[in-house]
């Protein structure tokens, strides 16, 4: 499964895609943790939300930064 966080300078409203081959979160550029959370925390499980918080936040997590349009998407290196 692939595991993305988008951030979009024109997502107003945090937005969830899951599905068997994708996980996806959109966020907004003043979007937090904790709205991800918010948004993420009944459907996810532990591992999952552990992946988009190091996505996040962990400087040292071998992360890949795509731009595309007015979105960057960041993703785990392989």
């Amino acid at each position: 499964m692939r595991v993305e966080l988008l951030v979009s300078d024109s997502c107003l409203v945090p937005e969830l895609i899951y599905n068997e081959s994708l996980l996806r979160v959109r966020i907004g550029l003043s979007h937090d943790f904790d709205d991800i959370l918010d948004l993420c925390g009944s459907t996810l499980n532990n591992e999952q939300l552990t992946l988009l918080h190091r996505l996040w936040d962990d400087d040292d997590f071998p992360r890949r930064f795509v731009r595309e349009g007015d979105s960057l998407i960041i993703t785990a290196r392989d």
